[in-house]
């Protein structure tokens, strides 16, 4: 018995839903990996509040021979096939056939009269694939106006945005991801294959959706036809000069493959476990993986810390030195933005500032419940919602405190129960009184007393001033 795994049944049925079938685990280590991995929801889950995916197919080679012409013009567009595109590569191999653009609409429009798919930028993952190979799940972003044929699977253009489209990419080429394709590919990569895949649904408030992005749109954006989606994620101006050579190009790989791997959860013998399982890929690229994944371990351990840390405060509840706000700046009765909200915020931070620091939570209620920070999230326009949080707690403290006392204030996002909270950390009592100034100029004088936010009078504050700074 000490010889064989005791698979939990739960893990099969996450594994392989449809069947309760499961490919052979050798080892402990190989067990732990696949628990982890299918701790993320499946492709095919459709979960409310993220965005969610689907896959297609396109035109069936057999059968629109007679749309093909070998010879570009300005009236067709590329068909891409599996052959046509590698990893972070949509032109991996030369042009071969191409489809009148208007002939081919119609043509599509048979099957859905309202949209042409190929008018977006779309991802594309060949469909044969073999796990011998040195990589199996090859996908790429391709540029609008194109055609596919029936040898590559599409990303429907629907319910996401682009910087989505190019994580999803990312995460796709990773080895983790191509680790789980191996370990259920029979013959060729099928939608159905595809929707039983684990993948995390990160969202742009999460701390390594950005480095994500910004390293697979460094890969993906190397010709001027992704100038749009270029600026669309990075939000800069698109030139020759965001090319990079194959030297970048690897590094960026590495550190991408370091990223995904911690994101899922994988300890270092495990990354290491499913580095072994792509003999033929050089072991210097291997081991360029390895090292980012080594060198970004302090990060992610700092953002476990970060974590606990939430947890513990949130139990200890209200103290003078802990106060909870439910949002920054949006009442949580009427969902509108309103400046007695930000007031609120403010005075506990002058208080805490004038008193012996403390550390504040915005995104927390009274009784210790975690709203997050998606009702102040839903209040700014802009894509980035946590940039757009930032900017504007930022704005607040230099209107109505003062820059000069950023320099007290440690902020920081940690996760819970799948909501991000804002911690603000003060850790001491600052070198001069902070005032409050309001709309008209009018200053207010706060301080903590038990666990209340109080305000003195102008005597109180006098004294309370001659009292604590000399």
């Amino acid at each position: 018995e000490s010889e064989h795994l005791k698979i939990p049944i739960t893990l099969i049925q996450k594994i392989s839903p449809d069947t309760l079938a499961i490919d052979e685990l050798r080892s402990e280590v190989g067990l732990n990996i696949m628990t982890k991995l299918f701790d993320n929801p499946l492709i095919k889950q459709h979960l409310p509040d993220k965005w969610n995916i689907s896959f297609t197919t396109e035109f069936d080679k057999k059968a629109c021979r007679d749309l093909f012409e070998t010879i570009k013009t300005s009236t067709n567009a590329l068909m891409y096939s599996g052959s046509t595109f590698h990893q972070f590569n949509h032109s991996f191999n030369p042009d071969k056939y191409f489809i009148d653009i208007e002939k081919g609409k119609e043509r599509l429009s048979k099957k859905d009269s309202n949209v042409f798919p190929g008018g977006h930028y779309r991802l594309m993952m060949r469909r044969v694939a073999r796990s011998s190979d040195a990589r199996t799940l090859i996908s790429t972003i391709i540029p609008p106006i194109s055609f596919c044929d029936n040898s590559v699977n599409y990303l429907i253009p629907k319910n996401y945005n682009p910087d989505q489209l190019v994580f999803i990419c990312s995460v796709f080429n990773s080895y983790v991801f191509d680790f789980i394709v191996r370990s259920k590919l029979n013959s060729n990569i099928t939608i159905g294959l595809i929707n039983q895949l684990p993948m995390p649904r990160l969202e742009n408030t999460h701390r390594w959706y950005k480095p994500v992005i910004e390293r697979g749109s460094k890969l993906i954006c190397t010709t001027k036809e992704f100038t749009n989606l270029w600026e669309e994620v990075m939000k800069t101006t698109w030139s020759t000069k965001s090319e990079i050579g194959e030297e970048e190009r690897n590094k960026l790989r590495a550190e991408l493959d370091g990223i995904i791997a911690h994101i899922y959860g994988l300890t270092e013998e495990e990354f290491i476990y499913i580095l072994g399982t792509f003999p033929i890929v050089a072991q210097a690229q291997k081991d360029a993986a390895l090292l980012s994944y080594k060198a970004l371990a302090s990060q992610f351990k700092e953002t476990g810390k970060q974590e606990e840390q939430l947890a513990t405060l949130i139990q200890s509840g209200e103290t003078n030195k802990i106060e909870f706000k439910s949002t920054l700046r949006v009442d949580v009765k009427t969902g509108k933005p309103e400046k007695f909200i930000e007031h609120s915020v403010l005075k506990t931070l002058a208080a805490f500032l004038n008193s012996d620091g403390g550390t504040l939570l915005i995104g927390v209620d009274d009784d210790k419940k975690i709203l997050g920070l998606e009702g102040d999230f839903n209040s700014f326009s802009k894509p980035d919602k946590l940039d757009e949080f930032q900017k504007h707690f930022d704005n607040l403290i230099s209107k109505s405190l003062g820059n000069r006392f950023q320099r007290y204030l440690n902020v920081e996002f940690p996760k819970q129960d799948d909501k991000i909270v804002c911690i603000v950390a003060i850790k001491e009592k600052s070198s001069e009184p902070v005032y409050i100034i309001n709309e008209a100029g009018q200053e207010s004088f706060y301080i903590r007393r038990q666990a209340s936010t109080v305000e003195l009078k102008l005597s109180e504050a006098l004294t309370y001033i001659k009292e604590h700074w000399k």
